[in-house]
């Protein structure tokens, strides 16, 4: 697992086709990585998100901006089968009893936890009000869940994961 602290620019700056839509033909793609698990993940400290509120005026910034900056994260998993799932503007619940996780610190330290646990993408459902997908995990040892709602995405593949980079 590592935490980056290098800045995200919006996926249109670095060109990266950054998904918003659950259609037929994302969800069969993403339907790839149910039952993979998840080798390691990247957390971006600082979400795209963060460059869109920075580049608005002041005057035009609302508390609801700021407040979605302490609960929203970028992350990329890594799965099993070389397939990465980068998720932009992701909220991260324990369960969907449970309000989200807020501030990175916290977020981090569940994220790290889960994934060095070992778990799994097992299902993606749509969350009825925004069409938002929702990526659910669950340990290897069916001991909990972990949902990820993210407003973007990417699904891509890898050729090395993130601790082998930064040994090179």
């Amino acid at each position: 697992m590592s935490v980056s602290t290098n800045g995200n620019g919006s996926g249109e700056e670095v060109g990266i086709p950054v998904e918003t839509e659950l259609d037929d033909e994302m969800l069969a793609q993403l339907d790839a990585l149910l039952g993979e698990p998840v080798v390691s993940m990247t957390l971006w400290t600082e979400p795209l998100l963060a460059t869109v509120v920075e580049e608005l005026p002041e005057e035009e910034r609302t508390p609801e901006d700021m407040d979605a900056l302490e609960s929203v994260v970028d992350v990329d998993f890594y799965f099993e089968n070389h397939k990465l799932l980068e998720l932009y503007s992701a909220m991260v619940y324990r369960s969907e009893d449970e309000p989200y996780v807020e501030g990175l610190q916290q977020i981090t330290s569940l994220l790290t936890q889960r994934v060095e646990k070992g778990i799994s993408l097992v299902e993606i459902a749509e969350e009825a009000e925004t069409g938002a997908p929702i990526f659910i995990f669950e340990a290897i040892d069916g001991s909990d869940t972990l949902l990820v709602v993210a407003d973007g995405w990417v699904l891509d593949t890898w050729e090395t994961l993130p601790e082998e980079e930064d040994l090179e």
